[in-house]
């Protein structure tokens, strides 16, 4: 599995992570999944980063969830 290959299916992992476990429990789930735990931390913060916004008012920072 190359580079971008490995990037989606943690991706997707991910997506599977938020949704059906509702981002409980990310250890067991990596375990069941048989995924690496530190790889699925990478993603999800890299999945988090991509969800925050700043405010051009005042600068604030928020999070935008998107169902």
């Amino acid at each position: 599995m190359n580079i971008n290959e490995e990037g989606k299916y943690y991706a997707s992992m991910v997506r599977k992570f938020r949704t059906e476990y509702k981002s409980k429990n990310l250890h067991g789930f990596s375990k069941e999944q048989k995924v690496s735990y530190t790889k699925m931390l990478h993603c999800l913060r890299n999945y988090i980063k991509s969800q925050l916004h700043r405010d051009p008012t005042n600068g604030d920072i928020f999070i935008i969830f998107a169902s």
